[in-house]
Parts: structure tokens; sequence; C-alpha cells
């Protein structure tokens, strides 16, 4: 008796670690890694069939054009009190220590007369979507605006607090989530953006570029091509207020995980210097960043005198404030933020004298929800964490895409940090000279890196994987084609008047979904 119960209990013991090795295996994994093109290709299909039916409002044509009317507003976002800060996960969870740079919510709505399209760019590391989704639905319940007419962008700043509420942000990102916070953003975004519409004057729009090469290089693959453009719209109204819209691809990461001081790094000195040196309002959008790396100028005295005044809000004898003071290589980075932030500027001041203003811009947008390629987290060559794994940590299966067009410029919002190399590879294959394409990376979603797929099987000599083509790689074998197809859909429905150039279509793509070119309702 006494062995039959020996026997029955091994026999259950063995059953639930079976039960439980089973569970860890269907929920985190090891999984096979896929590489066959049909999932994404079915999920691409799906997304052309969202597209058909999203809430779409194509542009007037030329000849029922009406004045362009703007207006712009900001708020800020930064706590009140030591938050932790998202953007490294080596930080491990510690609370800012102070605060170097104010953070701030820009918003810029523009219209045509019968449309309104909002811009809202903040001192973020992302706009996850429990921030984008109740401030849409906010504005949209006050003024009636439509959801996809609301694209919203981040500086990608690493020295921020943590906007999104899931535990898979808080583990690739570090920094956990406080509800204050949100509320804080919530609030200042639908302030900023109902203020910005009633702001909305005539006003007459510009665009300009500029090559900044210098400043940003390949950090996974030395001397690969990066997106160097950096690009802008100006908005001026009658009494010579201008906005200054500003989009570049260099990751906010001039400062460091050492850094514990909040800061918008070097978007957040670029805005600054423009709207302290010119009284303006200038708000920046991370472009294709995914391994664009920043590449600061040497600092001056007068970037190091800045930083200097800036710690006046730092409390005396605090440890921030006396390692500041004793180590002068942490006092340097925070100049060197600034010198970037300053040299941009001092660019984009420069072309002001060029700068061709037009009375009338051609609106419209484009934004729904997409069924995304099945999760493929890689930690291995051939092997990946469960595709549950995402989902069970509160990230679905879908993203936001979204496009908005004002003048002769495409911004396309994704729910995925691409690249630069395909940045510049998109914006060279899906524009002409007479239309500008712009990112949004990160825009209403998080969904990870996406590379060339080419560099999808790449390993390291030890037989790891890059981190960017391996762990932050969520979408699979053929992401690149997957959004850069997406991405020229939404070119030619913005812009179906654009002679684009001839690039061959990939062999097994669905077919390009059609809409409308015109409103039915057309005056």
């Amino acid at each position: 008796m006494a062995l039959q119960r020996l026997r029955k209990s091994v026999v259950l013991a063995l059953a639930a670690i079976a039960f439980a090795v089973a569970l860890v295996v269907l929920l985190v994994g090891p999984w096979p890694a896929y590489s066959s093109r049909g999932p994404t290709l079915r999920k691409l299909a799906a997304a052309g069939e969202r597209i058909k039916v999203a809430p779409f409002s194509p542009s007037l044509p030329a000849s029922t054009h009406r004045p362009l009317r703007a207006g712009w507003a900001s708020r800020v976002i930064t706590p009140f009190a030591p938050v932790p800060l998202f953007g490294y996960a080596a930080r491990q969870g510690h609370n800012s220590t102070g605060v170097m740079q104010d953070l701030r919510v820009r918003a810029v709505a523009v219209g045509d007369g019968v449309k309104t399209v909002l811009l809202i760019g903040a001192d973020l590391l992302v706009i996850p979507p429990n921030l984008s989704n109740p401030v849409r639905a906010q504005i949209r319940a006050a003024t009636g605006l439509d959801e996809a007419a609301i694209l919203f962008s981040a500086t990608h700043t690493h020295s921020a607090p943590n906007p999104w509420d899931n535990l898979a942000a808080r583990h690739f990102a570090g920094g956990a989530y406080v509800e204050e916070v949100g509320q804080i953003l919530r609030t200042a975004f639908v302030e900023a953006a109902l203020t910005a519409i009633e702001d909305m004057e005539p006003a007459g729009i510009a665009r300009g570029r500029f090559d900044a090469a210098e400043f940003v290089r390949n950090r996974a693959r030395e001397g690969n091509s990066v997106d160097s453009r950096f690009e802008y719209l100006v908005f001026r109204k009658a009494d010579g207020k201008r906005c200054y819209v500003l989009n570049f691809s260099a990751h906010a990461t001039v400062l460091g995980p050492d850094n514990l001081l909040i800061s918008g790094d070097y978007p957040g000195y670029l805005q600054g210097y423009l709207e302290q040196t010119w009284g303006v309002t200038a708000l920046f959008q991370c472009g294709a960043s995914g391994n664009a790396a920043p590449e600061p100028p040497v600092p001056a005295e007068a970037h190091l005198e800045l930083v200097r005044t800036a710690m006046g809000r730092i409390p005396d004898g605090s440890p921030a404030r006396t390692v500041l003071l004793q180590a002068p290589e942490a006092l340097e980075v925070h100049a060197r933020a600034a010198a970037l932030g300053q040299a941009l500027a001092e660019r984009v001041q420069k072309g002001d004298a060029g700068l061709v203003f037009a009375d009338l811009a051609p609106i419209s947008y484009l934004g729904t929800r997409v069924p995304l390629p099945p999760y493929q987290i890689r930690f291995r060559l051939g092997w990946r964490f469960s595709p549950l794994l995402l989902p069970l940590l509160g990230v679905d299966s879908t993203g936001w895409i979204q496009a908005v067009r004002i003048g002769d410029t495409v911004l396309i919002g994704l729910p995925v940090e691409p690249s630069s190399e395909l940045g510049k590879t998109w914006k060279d294959s899906f524009t002409s000279k007479d239309l500008s394409l712009w990112f949004c990376s990160f825009s209403s979603d998080y969904r990870g890196y996406v590379s060339p797929d080419i560099y999808y099987r790449a390993v390291a000599p030890d037989g790891s994987l890059p981190y960017e083509t391996g762990l932050m790689s969520w979408c699979g074998p053929d992401a690149a084609q997957y959004f850069g197809t997406i991405t020229r859909w939404l070119v030619r429905l913005m812009a179906p008047e654009a002679v684009l150039p001839d690039i061959p279509e990939s062999p097994g793509l669905p077919p390009a979904p059609n809409r409308p070119a015109t409103p039915p309702d057309t005056p």
C-alpha cells in the first residue's frame, strides 16, 4: 500500500513537472523561429483590407483649395517628483535625481477650411496606446475631429518618465510606469491640442531641408548609409508668429544610462534654442531612427555655461549636483547634447532666408489599426520566445498606421522604429523632388525595430544575434517588406498625383488598396 502511494505521488509529481515545463514552453519558449514569407504576406493582405475601409479624407482638388489656417500651443509635462526614467534597461528602474530641462508637449493644428489635422509631439521616448487612445477620444469628443487626423510623435529622449503601462515596456527600457505621470500627460496633451485648435488663424506654409550627415552615423553597421536629411515645415501667421515642425533620424541618446536627470536630450536643446532666441514654437519629431546614433560636436564654453545655468534647478548639496560639480565628464555630456541641439537650430535659422511661403496647401489623412506579422523575438538563430509572450505582457497583435499630408509633405506614423537605412531607402523610392516623406516612429504604439530584411539572419562571431535584428526585432523576417509596402500604399493614397520612381513590385505581394481620389462631397 505504501509503495503504491509512493508510486502515485511520483507519477503526480512528474506530471506536474511535465505540465509546468509544457506551460513554460507554451507561454515563454523556446519555439522554432519561422522563416517563411507566408505569415507576413497574409497579414499584409489583411492590412490592405483594413486600409480600404479606414477613415480617409483625401485632399480637395486644387481648384477648390481654401486658405490655410494654423495654430499651435505647448504645455509642460515635467513630473513634480522623482520618477523612474525610461529608455535604458541598464538604469534598473532608478528614480530621477533632478531636472536639467523641462519636458513639453507641443501641438500644431493645420486646416484648409474644410478639414483639420493635428500634430502632437512630446519629449518622451514613445507614444503608447494607453496615452494616444484616450487623448484622441477626448479631442474627438470636444471638437468632432476625426481620430485619424491626429498624428502623434515623440522626440525619443531616453531621459523622461515612462508613459507606457505594460510589463513589456519595463523589461525592454527600464523604469516603472507611474499613474500620476500618466494623468499629467493625458491632461497636458489634451490642453495643448485644444488650445492649438482655438489658436488657428490664416497662415502661410514653407518647407526646408538640409543634409546633416556630420551629426548622425550608422551605429549598427559602421559606414553604411543613414537618413541624414533634416527636414522641417514652417507656419507663419499674419502677425509674424511662427511655428517650426522638425524631423530628423538621430537617436536622442547623447545622454546615456548613467544620466538620472530629466532632460529632452539634444531635441530638447534644439527646440529650446529656437524658442528662446526667436520666440517661436518648435516641435521635434524623431524620424526613422533605428541604428541612427547622434554625433554631437565638441561643446564650447558657452554650452558648458548653459548647463551650469540649468543646474540652478538642482538643489545644493544633492547627489546629482555633486556629481556634476565633481565629475567633468558628467557635465560635458549635457553640454554635448546642448551643442548638437544648437548646431541643428543654427542650420535651421541659416536656411530661413530661402523659405518660400504658400497660402494654399492640400490636406489629407488616413489612419487605422492593422494586423501585424506574427511576433518573433529571437534569442538565437532559429529559436524564438513564444509568440504568446508579448500579448501576455500587454502588447496586442495589431499596430496603428497613419498618414497625414500637409502641402507637399507626407508624414507616415508607424508603430515601429524603422532603421535609418530603411528610412533613406523608402524616401528615395517613394518620393519625388516635389514631395517630401517623413516618418514618425513609435507613433501611438511600439512594436520593436525594423531593419533591412537582408540583415535578419546575420549573427555575431560568437553565434549571438545583434540587438536590433534579434531581441528588438519583433515582427519577423519580412517586416521591412511589410512596412515598406504599407508606406508605399499610404503615399499613393495621400498624393495620387505625384510622379514617383518606377520600382518593380516584389512577387507575391497583395494588390494595393484603392480609395476614391476625391471626396464625394467635394464642393
